[in-house]
């Protein structure tokens, strides 16, 4: 009996959640880190690697391109300089809307940006291709029924609220607090699907089962709460299911927004798969490869001639508690002759008034690892008076992977998300005064 071969009917590339801003790393409201400007890297080696896969038939984009924190004045700037790394996709790229693009631009902005075609002059968002004959893609809108993104006295916006004053009783909208279950998705950062559009694709799935096609359903909210958490589920999933299930077929349906990612095979068959969030993945740095801008100066705060005693600044590469854990070797101690914590020399320099500034490559020697950078500012006798560093105080924001040439996979694991790479990256460290009963244990 001979072996069979199966090779896929064609590939495809998909990212969520890039969520791209120019500010500072910050946190969900369950404490998630969230990396704004790490995220637009990770859709440039997305890219990458789409391109040099070879044998893509499009680029999907699951929504939300651009965060909600985004300073409104670069709304409409951050959203083009997204699109135009999407462009460079050697192929078809689609869009779709998300809460947090209509955070930044009324639908008027962005169905044009995202190259959505516009349906009944009413700007919604919901099309389908087809990238192959035997197969259609369907991308749905699931801000349709909303009460963002549309005019305040707009119909679906008078809809949305209306549901939300029925189904959820706390004033504020965005919060699930009390409601139990999936009732929990009657929050303002979901939406629903129109009666309208429920029609449409009722109308695609028939045409697809009379064309002997396989369809992919695509939405930026999840459409079954057996891949995502309750409270980041479409307002009418089981009408768009109802839908769905209607037809033999739909095969997959995917979708972003819940950002921890999930998958689930529902009663009929249907496969469902929330996406990893972009915006999430840390920065990861390959030693001996990636280059890191690192500045360091005086705190703005400080008093004047508070650096006076300082002769040298010495920078160094810092474990994060996670890559200390079982580690005695690399404990933090009070004591700075026995402190292990920051082991890697980056560079030691004369000290400045003027912010300085160092283009630093990853050493080859670096291990795997999570880190922050320190720098300490010394004295004549070689005596740490003064410390920074990139990290808050507990050592949980802006920390940083690095990933040891023994430990580099030949092959990127695109299906992860998170892609290895930072091209070029940029760390600020403020030096501080320390005063610290370490540094005088030290002195005597």
């Amino acid at each position: 009996m001979g072996s069979v071969t199966t090779q896929p009917l064609f590939s495809f590339g998909v990212i969520a959640d890039v969520q791209y801003a120019d500010i500072p790393d910050g946190r969900s409201f369950l404490g998630t880190p969230r990396y704004y400007r790490n995220s637009i890297l990770v859709l440039q080696k997305a890219v990458q690697a789409w391109n040099q896969h070879g044998n893509l038939k499009f680029v999907i984009n699951m929504g939300d391109i651009v965060d909600g924190f985004c300073p409104k004045d670069q709304s409409l700037s951050a959203t083009k300089k997204l699109v135009d790394e999407f462009e460079k996709f050697q192929g078809p790229v689609y869009h779709m809307i998300g809460n947090h693009c209509l955070y930044n631009l009324p639908r008027r902005e962005l169905l044009p940006l995202l190259n959505i075609p516009s349906r009944d002059d009413d700007y919604n968002a919901y099309y389908d291709f087809s990238p192959t004959p035997e197969y259609r893609v369907v991308v749905l809108d699931g801000y349709d029924i909303s009460a963002v993104g549309w005019p305040e006295d707009h119909p679906k916006t008078l809809a949305a609220l209306k549901i939300l004053d029925e189904k959820n009783p706390n004033s504020e909208k965005n919060s699930p607090e009390g409601l139990v279950g999936v009732e929990r998705r009657f929050v303002k950062y979901n939406g629903g699907v129109g009666e309208k559009q429920l029609e449409w694709l009722d109308g695609v799935l028939k045409d697809a089962t009379e064309s002997n096609q396989r369809v992919i359903v695509c939405g930026h909210v999840p459409m079954s709460p057996g891949c995502a958490s309750s409270a980041a589920l479409l307002w009418n999933f089981d009408e768009v299911m109802s839908v769905i299930h209607k037809y033999d077929v739909v095969k997959v349906c995917l979708s972003g927004h819940d950002h921890k990612g999930g998958y689930f095979v529902d009663s009929r068959g249907v496969h469902h798969r929330s996406l990893e969030a972009a915006l999430e993945c840390p920065p990861v740095w390959e030693a001996g490869k990636d280059i890191v801008r690192i500045t360091w100066m005086l705190k703005s705060s400080a008093k004047v001639n508070d650096d006076a005693a300082f002769k040298t600044v010495e920078v160094k590469l810092c474990y994060a508690p996670i890559s200390q854990v079982d580690r005695p070797w690399r404990k933090t101690h009070n004591e700075l002759s026995r402190d292990r914590s920051c082991p890697h020399k980056i560079v030691s320099k004369p000290y400045d008034k003027i912010p300085q500034s160092l283009n630093w490559t990853v050493d080859r020697e670096t291990p795997t690892g999570t880190y922050f950078i320190r720098a300490y500012g010394t004295d004549v006798n070689g005596y740490e008076v003064a410390y920074g560093q990139s990290s808050d105080a507990e050592k949980t924001t802006n920390l940083f992977s690095v990933e040891g040439i023994s430990g580099r996979h030949t092959s990127l694991d695109i299906a992860s998300i998170c892609f290895s790479v930072f091209s070029f990256g940029s760390l600020l460290v403020f030096l501080v005064k320390e005063k610290r009963k370490a540094k005088l244990q030290q002195r005597k």
